[in-house]
């Protein structure tokens, strides 16, 4: 199962990666990840989302045991589970283009993206004090440079420079995913 997390998370960056290649109309360091879905090849990043909630869902499934020794790992399920739903459900919400009309699914995508940016990153403070008391220190020089990498494009993208607010995004959104994969790589050894 582990195998198939890394598989969905790698996915993921995979499919973003590619929107983004694909739709030349969409600058990188402008668009955001879920405005691709209004390119010509919208459904890639529509499948990203999914992919991203599956591998949400088996990373579930797979640490469960793991996580469930601890008062403070049940809250890491908590807002794995809350993580989870929250990006599946960015594939169903879809975003609206920035500077046109507001739409209901448009809101709820935003909301959902917050959600998700911010449980993930609470999720790797958690998981960075879980590994912390197992020791595991490859995993907690990793968990630190991303969480540090995370909050400096959250930071970047609250200053809303039109220019560069896609790369902003993805500095928080390819450390989050690099994240799972790793956290799957060196939990299965």
């Amino acid at each position: 199962m582990k195998k198939l997390i890394i598989l969905f998370y790698g996915l993921s960056i995979i499919l973003i990666s590619l929107s983004a290649l694909l739709n030349q109309n969409f600058p990188i360091n402008q668009y955001f990840v879920s405005e691709y879905v209004h390119g010509s090849y919208g459904w890639i990043v529509t499948l990203s989302f999914i992919s991203m909630g599956t591998g949400g869902g088996l990373f579930l499934k797979a640490f469960y045991k793991y996580y469930s020794k601890s008062f403070l790992g049940y809250f890491m399920i908590s807002f794995l589970i809350i993580w989870t739903l929250s990006t599946g459900l960015l594939s169903v919400f879809p975003a609206d283009l920035r500077y046109t009309y507001i739409t209901k699914n448009g809101q709820i995508h935003q909301w959902l993206a917050v959600v998700t940016f911010s449980t993930a990153l609470i999720i790797n403070i958690i998981s960075l004090i879980i590994d912390f008391k197992y020791k595991i220190t490859s995993l907690i020089v990793i968990s630190i440079l991303i969480i540090f990498t995370v909050l400096a494009g959250m930071i970047l993208m609250s200053f809303k420079d039109i220019n560069m607010q896609g790369l902003h995004q993805r500095m928080v959104v390819y450390p989050e995913l690099i994240w799972f994969i790793v956290q799957t790589w060196f939990k299965n050894r």
